[in-house]
């Protein structure tokens, strides 16, 4: 985020941006920014990881995606001495698409589809 507070702002990616309070500029780390955004436009997907974010809708309407994938694992022991051991693990258990990891602005990475592990074991 640009450390400056011009209250004139600048464009980016077809929005008006003008940051209110930077976060460099004050001890709580909170960060005021306005968007002006034209209709059906939004951010990429994208996901903040050390940050919230709150958002106040002024004119119109916001749609949000949150995502990424649930994952399922589950244990079964059988057999009259419980010997027998059943796993199955599942990642991505909706085959959803979702973004796993951002290392910057213009550089996200989409996550694996639906993998899914069986296993089978026995103890001797």
């Amino acid at each position: 985020m640009p450390e400056s507070t011009d209250s004139s702002g600048f464009w980016f990616m077809d929005g008006h941006i003008t940051i209110h309070l930077s976060k460099a500029t004050n001890a709580d780390g909170i960060s005021i920014v306005e968007h002006l955004l034209p209709g059906g436009f939004g951010p990429p997907l994208h996901i903040h990881r050390g940050e919230d974010e709150t958002f106040y809708v002024l004119v119109g309407g916001f749609r949000f995606k949150q995502g990424g994938a649930a994952d399922l694992a589950a244990r079964y022991i059988f057999g009259q001495d419980q010997r027998w051991k059943l796993a199955v693990n599942v990642n991505n258990l909706f085959d959803r698409t979702f973004v796993a990891q951002c290392t910057g602005a213009a550089f996200c990475f989409y996550g694996a589809r639906r993998e899914v592990l069986a296993s089978l074991g026995v103890r001797w």
